[in-house]
């Protein structure tokens, strides 16, 4: 069994560089949220539903990425190209038993984003799902969920005060079977559905995947096993891509096999990895298929108690609503840090060092864009009485870029405040 700090370093080492503007101090590893437990720290007692509330404020000094040499009035309207932003969200979860080893696990976030400047960017983001997580006799077991999402597209692709009202939509179900004392069967399927609204071109995908494969355990959790996924889906280029709209109905297929991992090395050390082939077509759109060896190696590393290392290694493909690409090859390193002093206090640091081969052009005899972003982050979360917790953040990025005009660097300066029930 993985014990619950090797869990929570691995979400913090895999977290993607732009999931949220405010996302170094959405992942502080507070001790009682169970970060460092059990060595470190106790975790505060966790109960069916939980209920909390937040607010912050950012200051970015880029938010745009735009090039030093950049015309900040023609392209922003306004001289000044830096902006804050306020945050409020709510949020409520609830977990538990319904009926012998059936389970139902509910949520809902809400965030308001105000901008101070560009507050055309203004807007209401919302996260909701459902799961039902059942059991049947000692072997067999899976889950079936529901996912909803909405908000707002990253404004540094866009590199304007530009709306992307992105909403997606996933409908998954799997399955787990064991087989005897060591061997592990599991299946599952989902549907995935995504469509980008507002100041750009609409774009609308969809997508299906099957995946399969078997494990084998050992007595203390730790597994090695063979996947095979097979992806199947929409990929129209927008209207600036494709003006004449004859690869609207453009479609991909994709299709991985792959070594999965996940072995602990006593109670301190963690290593974790996929490790595979994947290809991935194109039905009419002139775009360079993928097909290269892919995957991500991830390694924990505790040598005591309060302290906390992750290393991560990763290359896949990745079909991204927010970029006007068919997909894009992405490939990179990150390293993280946390370190816990006492019960309510911990830092942690963060690199990542990651580039991104954009495959969209209908034109062969063009370069692709290849961009390379560097992210160090650092944050100091204090708790200083049960229920509240406080954290600061401080983010410096830079990006490299053969396309004229997606060179930037950034700096952020964050704090939150958030309660929970």
């Amino acid at each position: 069994m993985i014990s619950g700090w090797m869990r929570v370093v691995v979400l913090l080492a895999l977290a993607p560089a732009a999931a949220s503007a405010f996302e170094t101090v959405d992942v502080i590893p507070y001790p009682s949220r169970g970060a460092f437990f059990p060595d470190a720290y106790p975790r505060d007692p966790t109960f069916p539903t939980t209920l909390w509330a937040q607010a912050g404020l950012m200051f970015d000094s880029n938010p745009f990425r735009l090039a030093d040499g950049t015309d900040t009035q023609a392209v922003l309207g306004k001289d000044e190209r830096s902006d804050a932003v306020m945050r409020y969200g709510i949020g409520a979860a609830y977990a538990g038993r319904v009926i012998g080893r059936q389970r139902v696990r509910l949520r809902a976030n809400g965030e308001y984003y105000d901008y101070l400047r560009y507050n055309t960017l203004d807007h209401f983001a919302y996260d909701l799902g459902a799961e039902w997580r059942w059991e049947f006799t000692n072997d067999l077991s899976g889950s079936v969920g529901y996912d909803h999402a909405f908000g707002l597209g990253d404004p540094a692709e866009v590199q304007r005060p530009a709306k992307d009202e992105i909403t997606t939509d996933r409908l998954y179900a799997d399955a787990a079977y064991r087989l005897g004392a060591s061997f592990r069967l599991r299946g599952g399927v989902s549907q995935d559905r995504g469509r980008r609204e507002g100041d750009r071109p609409k774009v609308y995908t969809h997508g299906t995947t099957v995946r399969a494969g078997v494990d084998y355990v050992t007595g203390l959790g730790n597994a090695i096993g063979v996947e095979g996924r097979r992806s199947e889906g929409s990929a129209p280029l927008d209207e600036i891509q494709d003006p004449t709209r004859q690869f609207a109905n453009n479609e991909f297929e994709e299709d991985e096999l792959a070594v999965v991992l996940s072995y602990a090395l006593g109670t301190q050390l963690l290593v974790s990895g996929r490790f595979g082939h994947t290809n991935r077509t194109y039905t009419q759109a002139v775009v360079e298929p993928f097909d290269d060896s892919t995957g991500r190696l991830t390694i924990s590393w505790r040598p005591e108690p309060k302290l906390n290392f992750t290393f991560a290694v990763f290359r896949e493909p990745r079909a991204i609503l927010d970029v006007d690409a068919a997909h894009v090859d992405v490939r990179g390193v990150q390293f993280g840090v946390a370190w816990a002093p006492t019960l309510k206090l911990v830092f942690s640091a963060r690199f990542l060092n990651e580039r991104r081969r954009f495959q969209a052009s209908t034109d062969g005899s063009l370069a692709p864009r290849d961009d390379t972003e560097r992210v160090w982050r650092f944050a100091v979360g204090w708790e200083p009485q049960r229920h509240f917790t406080v954290g600061t953040g401080l983010d410096y990025g830079q990006r490299e870029s053969n396309t004229l005009g997606r060179d930037f660097d950034y700096v952020a300066v964050m704090a939150n405040l958030r309660y929970d029930w």
